[in-house]
């Protein structure tokens, strides 16, 4: 086989002539031509192509006509001295015709030098003979063309030989036409440093060879392998190689013959020639920095320089010497961190190094890491990378924490990975619970798989603490992709296999059937499979506080007591197992259940809880899955971008992973989403969420789609589709009775259908519902239905008899956390007054809904109570309401202060804008006010529906 060394020299010259560097060497030729030569050294890593460049240059030296001699020098005969000398006259000498002054000068200089084999306490040489042999030939030589003298290798070089160049560059150099180019290699250990030293810092000038470029990259593979190389296999080749020509070469030869050669599969190609001349190159310059490279090669990157040598049995100071020859050499990268230059090389001995000490290595390393409490997806890596079985408890425990930390990432499959090899090598009560974790995350990918795996621990056996967790998990595959055939065949088959395995489990087997009643059943099925469980199963227990959220839920649905319902909601979420549960059906239908009866903060607290523990196992479906309720109180708090942003996010998780659009937690956000959109007075980004969520034709029959055939309507209601919207809410009243939800919290249809009603003008039909919606929830709904009620009454019965319920609307709500409920009633309650006469009164009061309703970002309310404004002050001519509402925001924040007292200095360092620019806003806001100046601001602080329509913006800004 041949070295690399030898296929170096294939095509070397080639290459070496198109590197920019070779101009400068041209130039030195050129200057030594006219007496101006001196001498060069050229620096580079192993492989750079250093001799390659010396004789691309003696090539060209001898095509101008200039004589060339080139001399090696090389470890064996740095102990020897003059040896570098002795082949200096031997070479000269060969160049000269015998019986020349200059050759016989020569001749005398060879006898002077000692034997090759003379001790070091020999005789003296006569350096007077040698030298002056040494300067007349350099001036034969020279007489007849100019001289190029190429030393590779001259870190080999003995003292008393470079003491010879430096004596000959002394007595030539600006004399007679002569070039010395010298190569040295990073990092490599010279025989005399000081006298080295000297001539390296007496050079003319220096270059530094680095690794070729793209094209000379490509030039040279396919000069190697004799087939054309596209850009792309060229920049793999060159990432591979950093360019070191030496490393190419043997890569090239490496490469698959007969065919085309993608670029990806360069990667990993580690040629045993380039291990074997870097290793053998390192044993010769230092045994650690060998150990620690092969142990770096085999960890990979980015390790700890201390880890790696603890690792390769070196004390600190043995491994940092090794670290530092490293890094000279320019085989690793110099950093915190131990890092090959070269990804070949590190592939190259990773590949020499044999499977046992491979694994020795990473099972070292992860100790080592583990010991030192490392991340767990770092130790997990050695573990992984290691063919040993990983069955040590902590070796379980450490996949799985990795497992985790890459699902808050939402690399699914890097967690498939580290759980699979967990339960390829855990046993017992370890392989459970890697095996439930490897489910969890199946079922983001592969819900088939997933349900197969539980199905597998069922017919293994279970105890009585993970039966609960198995069947949360089937019923988490129902609650997301049970529309799929055939998931919902294997589900079935699964179920069956846990109920024949563990027939002592069978009264926990229906939970399973109560979550699915959720969005399959009517309300009072749903109530009496609730009922029929807590009655037959545990009396405590994970599973039974789940089923009594559920159960509460389908009572409170169904219309049944509210206060037993909340009761028994709240006693079931202060369980801490419940937030364990994989299945967050019950905490997602439990804290919805808070938010409707006003408890927001609780709700929310609640909610945040299981979203931190269903990220830290790294559940996205179930953190998707709480998103809504959150969203519900953002919402209800007039924060509706913000529920906007958690519902789309929810919605984009679900996407992701494929759950089915009909899902009940998709219907639920998407109607949210929709109802958010519609307030934000988005009413075309609505209907396209409808029609995503496969919503615009018809809507099938269950609990969940019941929110969003009413947020339907008020997408028809804003595109004045009128005849629709009220159909698709006598449509939510019919299916309402047909699925049991009987609560008054659930009537919403009838005031929406009461306002629609109205606008058609069927003004009998609407106060009929309207009045049928107040009686049914008057002092048994919550604040907020009984508020909305009283707004949608006072609406249509309109005039003065509609004063009374509005007040009432506005008191209610105003006690309510319900911010954008609150901006509504306080608008028909404005309207109302208007109409009255009342105007003062009906200022104030639509003043604080514009206000509200701009806090919230609710663009339809804000602009009907702008209408409004607008209107009182054009029949009133109070240029003081129609100015503010002119105003631009700037203006708002300038005359806003400027009425609280502040000068116009100051404003200007508050908002850092110039003092000019405050005198502008201020003149404009005059202007459109009316008025003179500050001394009439007091008609600003004496009305209070001029103030709130002056600080509404400001207030946010």
């Amino acid at each position: 086989m041949p070295s690399v060394e030898d296929m170096s020299r294939a095509a070397g010259s080639t290459v070496a002539v198109r590197r920019p560097e070779m101009r400068l060497l041209r130039q030195a030729l050129a200057d030594s031509s006219a007496g101006r030569g001196g001498h060069w050294v050229v620096y580079g890593e192993t492989g750079s192509g250093k001799t390659a460049v010396l004789r691309a240059l003696r090539e060209e030296a001898r095509a101008l006509g200039h004589s060339a001699v080139d001399l090696r020098c090389t470890p064996v005969e740095s102990g020897v001295p003059f040896g570098a000398a002795r082949k200096l006259i031997g070479l000269f000498g060969a160049s000269l015709p015998a019986g020349e002054e200059a050759a016989e000068a020569l001749r005398r200089a060879g006898e002077a030098l000692p034997a090759p084999h003379t001790s070091a306490a020999g005789p003296e040489p006569a350096l007077g003979e040698v030298f002056t042999g040494l300067r007349e030939a350099a001036q034969a030589l020279t007489a007849t063309a100019p001289l190029l003298i190429t030393v590779d290798d001259i870190g080999s070089a003995d003292a008393a030989s470079l003491g010879c160049f430096s004596y000959l560059l002394s007595q030539c150099e600006g004399v007679f036409r002569f070039l010395l180019v010298l190569t040295l290699a990073d990092g490599e250990p010279v025989r005399a440093p000081a006298a080295l030293e000297e001539l390296r810092l007496s050079a003319r000038g220096r270059i530094d060879l680095g690794g070729l470029d793209l094209p000379g990259t490509a030039e040279l593979v396919t000069a190697v392998t004799g087939r054309p190389c596209d850009d792309g296999l060229a920049a793999a080749c060159r990432t591979a190689t950093a360019g070191n020509p030496l490393f190419l070469r043997a890569l090239a030869r490496c490469l698959p013959t007969g065919r085309a050669v993608a670029a990806h599969e360069i990667a990993g190609l580690g040629p045993r020639a380039v291990a074997d001349h870097v290793l053998a190159r390192l044993a010769r310059i230092s045994e650690p920095a060998s150990a620690m490279a092969r142990t770096a090669a085999v960890l990979g990157d980015g390790v700890d320089p201390l880890m790696v040598a603890e690792l390769a049995n070196l004390d600190c100071p043995t491994g940092s010497e090794a670290a530092d020859v490293l890094v000279r050499t320019r085989l690793f990268r110099d950093g915190g961190q131990m890092s090959f230059r070269h990804p070949v090389v590190a592939a190259a001995i990773r590949e020499q190094t044999s499977v046992m000490a491979k694994n020795t290595t990473h099972m070292q390393a992860a100790e080592h890491l583990r010991s030192r409490g490392a991340p767990a997806e770092q130790v997990a890596g050695h573990l992984m990378a290691a063919t040993l079985s990983s069955a040590a408890p902590w070796m379980v425990d450490t996949l799985r924490s990795a497992a985790r930390s890459a699902l808050v990432r939402e690399e699914t499959d890097e967690a498939v990975r580290y759980l699979k090899r967990a339960v390829r090598d855990a046993r017992g009560a370890d392989w459970r619970r890697a095996a439930t974790q490897l489910a969890d995350v199946q079922l983001l990918t592969d819900p088939s798989a997933a349900i197969g795996q539980l199905a597998d621990m069922a017919r293994r056996g279970v105890t009585a603490e993970e039966h609960p967790q198995l069947l949360t998990r089937l019923a988490d595959a129902s609650f997301f992709f049970a529309t799929r055939p055939r998931v919902r065949r294997e589900l079935a088959e699964a179920v069956e296999s846990v109920a024949v395995s563990q027939p002592h489990y069978t009264a926990d087997t229906q939970w399973f059937r109560v979550v699915r009643s959720l969005s399959e059943s009517p309300a009072k099925e749903a109530c009496e499979l609730g009922d029929r469980y807590l009655a037959s199963g545990p009396r405590e227990g994970v599973l039974r506080s789940a089923a009594g959220v559920l159960s509460a839920a389908s009572a409170y649905a169904a219309g049944r007591s509210r206060e037993a319902a909340l009761d028994l909601v709240k006693e079931s979420l202060r369980d801490p197992d419940l937030y364990e549960l994989p299945n967050t059906a019950a905490l997602s239908v439990g804290t919805t259940l808070l938010v409707h009866e006003g408890h927001l903060d609780l709700a929310s607290e609640y909610c945040r809880h299981g979203i931190a523990v269903a990220r830290r196992e790294g559940r996205q479906l179930q953190v998707a899955a709480l998103l809504p309720t959150l969203a519900k109180i953002a919402r209800i708090r007039g924060e509706l971008r913000e529920a906007e942003s958690l519902l789309r996010t929810c919605l984009k998780t679900f996407t992701r992973y494929g759950v089915w659009r009909a899902n009940p937690s998709a219907v639920w956000a998407a109607a949210e989403l929709v109802g958010v959109l519609v307030d934000l007075g988005e009413p075309a980004a609505a209907r396209t969420v409808l029609g995503e969520s496969g919503c615009h034709g018809d809507i099938p029959v269950m609990w969940s789609t019941q929110a969003m055939l009413g947020q339907r309507a008020r997408v028809r209601m804003a595109a004045g589709e009128l005849g629709d919207a009220l159909e698709d809410l006598r449509e939510c009243g019919r299916r309402s009775a047909e699925l049991g939800l009987l609560s008054v919290e659930f009537g919403g249809w009838r005031r929406l259908a009461a306002e629609v009603s109205h606008q058609l003008g069927r003004h009998q039909e609407a106060r009929q519902l309207a009045e049928e919606e107040l009686e049914t929830v008057r002092d048994k709904a919550t604040d907020r239905t009984q508020g909305a009620a009283l707004r949608t009454a006072a609406l249509v019965i309109g005039g003065e008899a509609g004063l009374g319920p509005a007040r009432e609307a506005v008191r209610i709500l105003a006690e309510t956390p319900d911010v954008l409920e609150l901006a509504r009633a306080q608008l028909t309650l404005g309207t109302l007054l208007r109409g009255a006469g009342d105007r003062i009164a009906a200022q104030g009061t639509l003043a604080q809904a514009h206000a509200l309703a701009s806090r919230c970002g609710a663009a339809p309310v804000e602009a009907q109570a702008r209408e409004q404004l607008q209107a009182l002050g054009r029949h009133q001519d109070d240029r003081a309401v129609t100015g503010l509402l002119s105003l631009t925001k700037r203006e708002r924040q300038v005359l806003a202060d400027a009425v609280r007292g502040r000068s116009n200095g100051a404003i200007a360092d508050a908002l850092f804008i110039t003092r000019r620019t405050v005198e502008i806003h201020l003149t404009s806001a005059y202007r459109k006010l009316g008025i003179q100046g500050r001394k009439e601001f007091a008609e600003l602080y004496n009305r209070q529906e001029l103030w709130a329509l002056l600080t509404e913006e400001t207030a946010n800004g």
